[in-house]
């Protein structure tokens, strides 16, 4: 078995602060083309209307090493989200095997490698549990969960200064738009499909202030709009011989550790 340190290894606390979905708005003055806010807007106003959806995910997560190496950890995901019931959350990667539900009451984080999970209270609905997937478990279960939040536009345009649109692209065989944010400690790319429904389906974030400016990327493919979510598909049962963790146990994992 993996050990406890192995699976709780954690990814640098900078990646972490700016995939947070706040609610300030960009910067006054900020220079942002119109057509990039545009497609942004319209890409927002879209998820948040969705009732439910699924959506799978490959997510890539830099390290910077002591030695100055730069290391890239990778995982396969999958989300299952309603706007009423709740959400399921599942990855499969070098740091660990989890999987992060919530049923519209009690948020569970499971950890299959050491069969080991812990449960917290969560009032205010799905936004509320976003919040405490870092709070409580300082952790990307899902990778770019920003993009889940019921008003997505306004946390991604937290502290943004410019702006700007690159034209149409490819993305895994999507064509896609190609939009550039930069913020105060960060720059941020998305990429939209240009096409059908306007799903994300790149993300990209780069931390401009750290030493080797490491990124964190998702991307989303295989959107399900038609979806339907039932309440056993949100809630959480301790599988056989599943320990249940202290707080102080899964409280410092969105913290910085390389080795």
């Amino acid at each position: 078995m993996m050990s406890r340190r192995r699976v709780f290894q954690r990814i640098p606390i900078a990646l972490m602060a700016v995939a947070l979905a706040c609610t300030a708005p960009p910067v006054r003055g900020a220079e942002i083309d119109p057509e990039a806010d545009a497609i942004l807007r319209q890409m927002s106003d879209h998820l948040a209307g969705l009732k439910a959806f699924s959506v799978t995910t490959v997510v890539s997560t830099e390290l910077i090493l002591r030695n100055g190496q730069k290391i890239q950890l990778t995982a396969s995901g999958a989300a299952l989200f309603d706007r009423e019931r709740g959400f399921s959350f599942k990855r499969k990667g070098r740091i660990s095997d989890l999987e992060l539900t919530f049923d519209g009451r009690r948020m569970t984080l499971y950890l299959s490698e050491l069969n080991e999970y812990r449960t917290i209270e969560v009032e205010g609905g799905n936004d509320a549990a976003l919040d405490e997937v870092r709070a409580a478990f300082g952790i990307e279960a899902s990778g770019g969960i920003d993009l889940f939040y019921s008003n997505p536009y306004e946390g991604l345009l937290y502290s943004v200064e410019s702006g700007a649109y690159y034209g149409e692209t490819w993305v895994g065989g999507v064509k896609a738009h190609h939009l550039a944010y930069r913020a105060a400690d960060i720059d941020w790319q998305l990429w939209v499909s240009a096409e059908g429904e306007p799903f994300p389906v790149k993300y990209v974030i780069t931390s401009k202030w750290m030493t080797g400016a490491p990124q964190f990327s998702v991307q989303l493919h295989d959107w399900n709009s038609t979806v339907s979510v039932s309440e056993a598909d949100v809630t959480f049962v301790p599988p056989d011989g599943a320990r249940e963790l202290e707080a102080g146990a899964v409280d410092e994992l969105g913290i910085a550790g390389t080795e």
